[in-house]
């Protein structure tokens, strides 16, 4: 028994460029999203949904929140900024050091 399922993978494309012959499964980028089409389409933006469905929509901007060094005063750290850089490069070298081993 043979059975043909045709293309069974995402093909990434990037931006949507008009003229273009998409096939059922290509995603591509269009104003901040990502679509995939659902099936063989040209010349149809991918907000049309009959052709394409969105996979990744882009959100609002959200608030800034703290730097690690304003997290770390909030849980307790005295040090100044320049220490506490010092202190994180330290424990990314120990994390290396700890990897290689």
């Amino acid at each position: 028994m043979e059975y043909t399922l045709g293309r069974v993978g995402i093909r990434v494309l990037g931006a949507y460029q008009a003229g273009t012959d998409y096939e059922a499964l290509d995603m591509v980028s269009y104003n901040g999203d990502s679509y995939i089409a659902r099936c063989a389409t040209k010349d149809k933006l991918p907000i049309n949904t009959d052709d394409w469905m969105p996979a990744g929509l882009k959100g609002d901007t959200g608030a800034t929140g703290k730097t690690a060094y304003e997290s770390a005063q909030t849980g307790g750290y005295i040090g100044a900024e320049t220490k506490f850089n010092a202190d994180l490069a330290a424990m990314n070298n120990l994390a290396a050091a700890l990897a290689a081993l």
